[in-house]
């Protein structure tokens, strides 16, 4: 009787023992897959982060330029830092020495811009047409005019192509049009803020279509 109990708690003893060591291991594996699983995520978070980093890098940083208008013909626009190209309405309208506020980013010199503000001068007017309706010699030209509050004068003039319409930008505040040239006949009345207004040529004279709001 002796015998056959000390067997039988033997066994149990073996039996549980087993079953420790057993749970124990298999406690151990948990851990160390838990533990490669935080170090996998932990080098994938920093792989991701190092390869976000290298991205921002990468992309130009977006920033706001003042300049002064060196050149503007036949979409070139030349900065003193080099050139700006620009999808914006305003630059058919650019002449050297304007001052202007644009958003964007640098790429290789040139400044893409984004929007497009005119600072200076901010009270103007742009002409193109034939010369003689301003009082110049000559075939077509373009002009713009500037108010100071005062007098309108004429800020820039150069040659152009003859076309088949003439073309005016001008601003209507509430006491009219502001810094029309003088010779030029006054578009029809239109409300306050930016128009584009186009002619026709009737002989010597001008007629002028509805204007346009701007941009």
């Amino acid at each position: 009787m002796f015998r056959l109990v000390s067997r039988r708690w033997l066994l149990g003893w073996l039996l549980g023992w087993a079953s420790l060591a057993w749970a124990d291991g298999k406690d151990k594996d948990k851990k160390d897959k838990d533990d490669k699983d935080k170090n996998k995520d932990s080098k994938d978070s920093k792989d991701s982060k190092d390869s976000k980093d290298k991205k921002d890098e990468k992309e130009p940083k977006h920033r706001i330029l003042y300049a002064e208008v060196s050149l503007a013909r036949e979409g070139t626009v030349a900065i003193g830092a080099g050139q700006l190209t620009t999808e914006s309405p305003w630059a058919s309208f650019l002449a050297p020495g304007m001052w202007l506020r644009a958003e964007g980013v640098w790429q290789e010199g040139t400044f893409v811009a984004e929007t497009l503000e005119i600072l200076q001068p901010a009270q103007f007017s742009y002409f193109r047409g034939p010369a003689h309706l301003l009082g110049f010699p000559g075939e077509w030209v373009e002009a713009w005019y500037t108010f100071d509050g005062a007098t309108t004068r004429r800020f820039a003039l150069r040659q152009a192509t003859p076309g088949q319409e003439v073309r005016l930008l001008a601003y209507a505040g509430p006491a009219g049009w502001v810094a029309l040239p003088p010779s030029l006949p006054p578009p029809p009345n239109a409300g306050q803020g930016w128009w584009l207004i186009e002619g026709r040529l009737q002989g010597p004279s001008l007629t002028w279509k509805a204007p346009r709001r701007f941009p």
